[in-house]
């Protein structure tokens, strides 16, 4: 469960690109969903960017992670923009 200090401070969220209510699951998540809050995210990544079928299904961390093992993603300069709603 999250501290009271991580509520201050800020939640530690990781999207992932599969849909606009995709998260991966952590303590955090594990709080909104106790309470009833429900998050949504806006990645806009163009399904005919050349590199869109090896991240659809990708966490944020494990892109971070793929950029560095993948040169395909890192030569392309993906058109990525963040937009959280709660």
């Amino acid at each position: 469960m999250c501290s009271s200090n991580q509520l201050l401070t800020g939640l530690d969220i990781n999207v992932k690109f599969n849909s606009i209510s995709s998260f991966e699951f952590n303590s955090a998540i594990s709080l909104l969903d106790i309470l009833n809050i429900r998050l949504y995210h806006l990645w806009i990544i163009e399904e005919n960017e050349i590199s869109f079928n090896k991240i659809n299904n990708l966490s944020y961390n494990q892109l971070v992670e793929k950029l560095f093992e993948d040169q395909d993603i890192r030569g392309n300069h993906l058109h990525v923009h963040l937009i959280y709603y709660v």
